[in-house]
Parts: structure tokens; C-alpha cells; sequence
């Protein structure tokens, strides 16, 4: 709780304030809740799990479900539905395939920087003609020219 305090007096935004507000008011509730609840023997304890027999029933509302209110889960039949929900959550993480990779992102042949002289520009283009017969030129990024194939 100090800690909430501190944090919500040292934000400066408003919705961070509203936020670390919500969360301490929040907090708060779970603390007046957890206060409430007497001391505890052995016998108002449920026999199946470590949680207050009478937090035991078939819905929990507000905080209960924090707490632990709701079914037991020794409860045969709420056992048999935990079960098949775990099972159905499996089976639809299992079926998630594999996508192929994406191929590779073609690259040009050859790249000619820009801003060359005339000369050093017909003599690239010289030895990549030599080297690549058929390929054709085009305009690319940052006004390089690229050869590529046909």
C-alpha cells in the first residue's frame, strides 16, 4: 500500500495517475476484503484444498475469484470441466502449423552508385554487360542504377 502511495504522489501525467489510482483502489479492496475474514480452524477449512470450506460454491463474483471463491477444484464435476477446458485449450495450441518461411528478397545483379562521371558510368556498365549479357537496367534507390535479371 505505502508503495502504491508513493508511486501515485511522484506521477506527474494524468492518466498515469488514474491508473496507479485504480490499481491502489483496487489493492485497498483485496486488503479490506482479506481483513474481514476471522481466524480459521481446521474444521472451517474444506477438506479437498487449502482454501474456507464456505468460500466454496458454483460462482464467485468481484474479488472472489482472486481469493480463490468458486468450486473446489476437487469437485468431481468442476475436476471433469478444468479438464476438458485444459484439453481444448491444448488441442488449439497444437494445431497452430508452421508457416514456410518467406523466400529471400531478390537483389539486383549488380548496383552503380550515382554521381559517377560519364566515363567511370560507361565503364561500369561496360564490365556488368560483360559479366551479365542479359540483364536489364533500372533505375533503384537513391537514383543507383541496378541491373537485374530478364
Amino acid at each position: 500500500m505505502a508503495s502504491g502511495t508513493l508511486r501515485l504522489k511522484s506521477t506527474t501525467g494524468r492518466a498515469e495517475r488514474a491508473s496507479v489510482r485504480d490499481e491502489l483502489q483496487r489493492a485497498n479492496g483485496l486488503l479490506e476484503r482479506l481483513l474481514v475474514v476471522p481466524r480459521l480452524t481446521a474444521d472451517d477449512m474444506c477438506g479437498d484444498c487449502d482454501l474456507p470450506a464456505n468460500w466454496h460454491g458454483w460462482s464467485s463474483r468481484g474479488y472472489g475469484a482472486l481469493l480463490g471463491q468458486g468450486p473446489c477444484p476437487a469437485w468431481p464435476g468442476w475436476a471433469e470441466r478444468i479438464r476438458r477446458a485444459r484439453e481444448m485449450f491444448l488441442a488449439a495450441t497444437d494445431r497452430r502449423v508452421e508457416a514456410p518461411p518467406s523466400p529471400p528478397k531478390p537483389e539486383p545483379l549488380a548496383v552503380i552508385p550515382s554521381g559517377l562521371s560519364i566515363d567511370d558510368m560507361i565503364a561500369k556498365l561496360a564490365a556488368a554487360r560483360a559479366e551479365h549479357p542479359n540483364a536489364v537496367v533500372r533505375r533503384g534507390n537513391r537514383n543507383r542504377l541496378e541491373l537485374w535479371p530478364e
